[in-house]
């Protein structure tokens, strides 16, 4: 998985995405699977590092700190992105026959997903 690294510090509204690792038990074994979830920053330190984000589908503030299986995070400006109609696309992504949000499978899958909501640097515009 490569993704671009944001150098610049992180704002209030801007999209992230946190990967984080579930780990689940059957018959066959244990395995590990990624998620990644969708979130807007609503928190960040002083240097500008996120402290926490509203995740889509919660109705409550997350601190990154307490993401259980957290692994990484990307932090996505919104100046490039239209954070609502990401947000939206998100939400929409549920489990069958459900209204719960569902995390991305992949940093690939979210991509695809949320590439509609990318905006042209020099005109604002949505691609």
């Amino acid at each position: 998985m490569t993704a671009r690294i944001v150098t610049q510090p992180a704002k209030r509204g801007d999209l992230i995405a946190v990967l984080r690792q579930q780990r689940t038990h059957g018959a066959a074994g244990a395995s590990t699977e990624d998620q990644i979830d969708v979130g807007v920053v609503t928190n960040i330190y002083r240097d500008g590092m996120v402290k926490a984000f509203r995740q889509v589908g919660w109705n409550a503030i997350r601190p990154l700190e307490h993401v259980v299986g957290y692994v990484q995070h990307w932090v996505m400006p919104a100046t490039s992105i239209d954070v609502g109609a990401a947000v939206e696309i998100a939400a929409a992504h549920t489990y069958p026959n459900s209204t719960q949000t569902m995390p991305f499978a992949s940093l690939d899958e979210l991509r695809a997903a949320i590439r509609p909501c990318l905006l042209n640097t020099s005109t604002g515009v949505t691609a």
